[in-house]
């Protein structure tokens, strides 16, 4: 665990440079130090009074993250308040300024520095927990390698984003499958997507094993208990602010393909698709892998593991998503750590999304763009990630076998992640 906290402490430090609000492209790809945490601390109002649950000041956009993140945003708003004593009269005063005002006031910028602080100390919280969850499932040291083996890509985005905070979610569901705590299991995985979507993939595995062994009671606990805590989690904000509520919704419906996803690579090649098209093929993409992840439940001679199966899910979704953030690699670690013993495999993954991830920043500051053509650099690096996450799959589903024609196989709990 002291080298899992020595990991993120160093997370953090990569991104402390760009958190005094400069947008500096060339710092940004040359240190890998640009966040997302201290810029939503302005550009989303939270240097002003806010209400909870999302209800900002009307002048700025609307928070396009699901409720709880919203509502971890909010808390380490009003922590930073505290810190720096901003009381109602301050936030009052602020008020009557500019939107640009506001933003150019040096005290807003060193709380931006406090709020993003703030928030590193809890996401860093939510990874050590997800690791010792990992451990306790686990008894070895493997999971400790495989972060290591992985350390370069996750250290320069742990803190890009607020996604530890699904990646611990996930971690418990799938600690409280293996324990056969199926209540637990769908409570994590509807908190889990109360902070963000993809969390709510990895109820598809878990109902298909209890179909598997006939486990109909099993079946409806998972999804009664996944969906009432998702509903929990959003009923403020859908009730007090729902246009709020809506705007993640919307938000990503009418999201265009963007940096790091197939699509946006398709695009600099000089074939871009219509939204429409990409939603409907994403959409279609992951309706398929779902159902093969009810066959594979169903037809394997062995029960498959709930990680391989989330793995398969995982890819088909990411491979196919109309944006990749760098941050999105702790989507994997969970699955990966429980699903997969081949470290090469593992290593070949990390280099490939560094190599991404890198590269991501080097393109945008326009590093590696020629003066005449296409960036054939980032194009690669796109394919690379493409390519390292479809490498993954091949040991995880390699044990799969398919039962024959007939009569199902009989029913056996779902297999375990190996303890040697």
């Amino acid at each position: 665990m002291t080298v899992t906290g020595l990991l993120m402490a160093l997370g953090v430090l990569v991104k402390y440079p760009s958190t005094d609000l400069v947008t500096n492209l060339r710092q940004f790809a040359l240190l890998q130090s640009y966040s997302d945490i201290p810029s939503i601390y302005v550009e989303r109002g939270f240097s002003l009074p806010f209400t909870w649950f999302g209800g900002q000041d009307s002048r700025y956009p609307p928070i396009e993250y699901p409720a709880l993140s919203a509502v971890y945003m909010e808390v380490c708003a009003w922590v930073t308040h505290l810190l720096h004593g901003v009381d109602a009269t301050q936030l009052a005063q602020r008020q009557a300024l500019s939107v640009e005002q506001i933003a150019a006031l040096p005290d807003v910028a060193k709380e931006a520095r406090t709020f993003f602080l703030v928030s590193a100390a809890g996401l860093w919280a939510a990874g050590m927990a997800a690791m010792r969850i990992l451990l306790s499932v686990v008894r070895n040291k493997r999971p400790l390698l495989l972060l290591v083996i992985a350390s370069p890509a996750l250290i320069l985005t742990a803190f890009l984003n607020w996604d530890l905070l699904p990646v611990l979610c996930v971690t418990a569901a799938l600690a409280a499958h293996h324990r056969g705590r199926h209540g637990w299991v769908g409570a994590w995985i509807g908190i889990g997507t109360a902070v963000k979507l993809y969390p709510a993939l990895f109820i598809v595995p878990a109902v298909a094993l209890a179909i598997r062994d006939r486990a109909w009671s099993r079946a409806a606990v998972l999804s009664g208990t996944s969906l009432g805590a998702w509903f929990v989690c959003n009923a403020p904000s859908l009730l007090l602010h729902p246009q709020t509520w809506l705007e993640f919704w919307s938000f990503n419906r009418e999201r265009p393909a963007q940096y790091g996803s197939l699509w946006y690579a398709i695009r600099i090649l000089g074939h871009g698709q219509s939204l429409t098209t990409i939603n409907v093929v994403s959409g279609a993409v992951l309706v398929v892998a779902a159902l093969a992840v009810l066959v594979l439940a169903l037809r394997c001679r062995r029960a498959p593991s709930i990680e391989s199966l989330s793995l398969l899910l995982l890819t088909a979704f990411l491979i196919t998503n109309k944006v990749f953030s760098p941050q999105y690699v702790w989507w994997y670690v969970p699955v990966l750590v429980l699903a997969i013993r081949a470290l090469p495999v593992m290593v070949v993954w990390s280099l490939g999304q560094l190599f991404h991830e890198v590269e991501t920043w080097f393109f945008i500051a326009g590093m590696t763009t020629p003066a005449v053509g296409i960036d054939k650099v980032y194009v690669a690096s796109v394919g690379m990630r493409l390519a390292v996450e479809a490498l993954a799959l091949v040991p995880a589903l390699a044990g799969l076998r398919p039962h024959g024609p007939g009569r199902l196989p009989v029913n056996k709990p779902a297999a375990g992640p190996p303890n040697a």
